[in-house]
């Protein structure tokens, strides 16, 4: 039985609280943190176990594969890939740097401004052979044109 309301726990100090503040956003900013970091980072020994545990691949967006283990990964790409409240404001505000396209799926990742090609090119996705493939997979540059 709690002994102190917990909207009174979460009001600011100079409210007469606590000042914790709202621990579900806290706790869906501290996920998403790891999500940028995944996306983010390079080749840390931390995310090839994360690869390797729950077969993600280089995108951006974790995959929507279910495996068997559970922890924080699968909580993250439930959020992700669930398209909850705070996930859909988040992936609108997201921008992508491409780069070299070796990290960046050219169907699944949000690269260009006008969503995620998959969802703009239905039919071409639904026949694509390709349909997990990088940028730098799908074609190259001559010059300063891309073919």
């Amino acid at each position: 039985m709690p002994l102190v309301k917990w909207d009174v726990v979460m009001q600011q100090k100079s409210a007469g609280g606590l000042g914790v503040g709202d621990l579900a956003v806290k706790n869906v900013a501290l996920l998403f943190k790891w999500w940028w970091r995944f996306a983010d980072e390079e080749e840390p020994l931390w995310k090839k176990v994360i690869q390797s545990i729950h077969k993600e691949g280089k995108g951006i967006i974790p995959s929507s594969s279910v495996t068997r283990y559970t922890g924080p990964w699968q909580t993250v790409k439930k959020m992700i890939n669930d398209k909850q409240p705070m996930s859909i404001k988040f992936m609108q505000n997201l921008q992508v740097e491409v780069g070299d396209g070796e990290r960046t799926k050219f169907w699944k990742d949000p690269w260009i401004q006008n969503g995620l090609i998959m969802n703009l090119f239905l039919d071409l996705y639904a026949i694509s052979s390709q349909q997990n493939t990088v940028i730098a997979s799908m074609g190259w540059f001559e010059g300063q044109v891309w073919n």
